[in-house]
């Protein structure tokens, strides 16, 4: 199949974005690719989700240890105890959404917002990230304005964007899709 014309392509060819992606991609590569832990697959996907989990978890503000996040101690009955635990089971989902990411994106985006907002969501609102206050404030302001925002970034992911990932991320931490019909 060949691919739809990659909107984001050009962007790789602006000065300096091809050496900050190539060290981005040796940063990451020298931390998450030691060469000697090759048999270990299946020990290292779950130690994958947990450290992702927690990392995650963090950049938000919930930072628990390691240790709690190995035990499960840090799904306590408590605010940041059950964003952890969703942040947990959206990790744990992740696997199961790669093909429908791949043909439905929103649906995969929709079936990880019930997964992780369901200790901290109203249950009608599960599955319908559009309505989360924290979705409008960042992206769009209103249901409308966030479901104009997600349509956008499912038809880049349809497109199968050549571009990569660092630069697609690097376009909406930076608002540089705003002004493009996606606000």
């Amino acid at each position: 199949m060949e691919r739809a014309l990659d909107l984001f392509a050009p962007l790789a060819d602006l000065p300096g974005v091809a050496e900050a992606v190539g060290e981005s991609r040796k940063a990451v590569d020298a931390v998450l690719w030691p060469r000697n832990l090759g048999g270990d697959g299946p020990a290292l996907a779950v130690s994958s989700r947990v450290h992702g989990a927690q990392a995650s978890a963090a950049v938000d503000g919930v930072d628990f240890a390691i240790e709690g996040w190995w035990s499960g101690d840090v799904w306590e009955d408590s605010p940041m105890g059950r964003i952890a635990a969703g942040v947990w089971r959206g990790y744990r989902e992740l696997p199961a959404l790669v093909e429908v990411w791949a043909s439905a994106p929103l649906q995969a985006l929709a079936r990880l917002h019930a997964v992780v907002a369901a200790d901290v969501e109203p249950a009608a609102e599960l599955g319908r990230p559009a309505y989360v206050a924290a979705a409008r404030q960042y992206l769009g302001g209103t249901p409308e304005g966030v479901t104009a925002w997600l349509t956008y970034f499912a038809e880049v992911v349809a497109m199968g964007a050549a571009a990569a990932a660092e630069i697609l991320v690097g376009i909406r931490a930076k608002g540089l899709g705003k002004g493009a019909g996606v606000e």
